[in-house]
């Protein structure tokens, strides 16, 4: 069965909560512009990276690239609410939001955050690959707040090369994904 790995960057356009800026900031999925989605198809033998860009992030085109997918797998992404917490995720939240597609309806969605905390495992995707000795290449970007950093900075200054940083980070995290997914099988 053709898998897509998928996972998001986000440019943040809110204003942070007083209260509690870190939930207003995760849960207002409105305010999150897709930067980029990165999908990483998976076929037997067959794998793709798909990276939709700016503007490339459409309904359309994430539709496109998606043909053919009977799963998808990601990590922190569903759009319902969990069944150990009771929270729902930030991907597939924030696709919906910027184009109106609700990905883990009629298709067959993992979550491995999930999975993780039914493992015992608790933390975001970083933090787990390293309890699970999953290795990542120094790019210099350490998290989603970095990659946004990382993505203004592309913008303002039109800089390939930062662009190019950002994605190979995206085009690890979702690769990444079948790592955590054969590790946690074996967990």
């Amino acid at each position: 069965m053709k898998k897509a790995y998928i996972d998001i960057e986000t440019n943040y356009v809110g204003k942070k909560s007083e209260e509690d800026p870190e939930k207003k900031f995760m849960n207002d999925h409105e305010n999150h512009l897709l930067t980029i989605v990165g999908i990483y198809l998976v076929d037997g033998d067959k794998k793709e990276v798909i990276q939709l860009v700016g503007d490339e992030c459409t309904k359309e085109n994430i539709l496109n690239a998606l043909n053919g997918v009977g799963e998808l797998v990601t990590y922190n992404g569903r759009s319902k609410r969990d069944h150990i917490y009771g929270y729902t995720g930030f991907d597939f939240p924030v696709i919906h939001a910027q184009t109106g597609l609700l990905l883990d309806e009629g298709l067959y969605h993992t979550d491995l955050s999930v999975v993780c905390w039914e493992k015992g495992l608790k933390g975001g995707l970083k933090k787990i690959e390293k309890k699970l000795r999953i290795e990542r290449e120094d790019g210099g970007i350490r998290d989603g707040k970095e990659a946004m950093k990382m993505w203004r900075e592309y913008k303002r200054t039109g800089d390939l090369e930062t662009l190019e940083r950002l994605k190979a980070y995206n085009r690890e995290d979702i690769v990444n994904l079948v790592l955590l997914e054969q590790k946690l099988a074996e967990y």
